[in-house]
């Protein structure tokens, strides 16, 4: 599961109030206040039967559960 590990490294730069490198913006990143915040994550797919498992398993990766 690279993907998950990715999406959970976003997960922990947003926390910390960074911007992570690699995804598009609308705004520039550098012009958001650098606070640590709340992430919010949506698993959308068209194999909907998989996203509460891909959900545990990225807590799991950011050690949530």
């Amino acid at each position: 599961m690279p993907e998950l590990a990715q999406w959970a490294e976003r997960a922990h730069r947003w926390r910390q109030g960074a911007a992570p490198a690699d995804l598009p913006y609308l705004v520039r990143p550098d012009t958001v206040a650098s606070t640590p915040r709340e992430v919010f994550i949506y698993f959308i797919s068209a194999a909907k039967h998989r996203n509460p498992a891909a959900a545990q398993a990225l807590l799991r990766l950011l050690g949530e559960k």
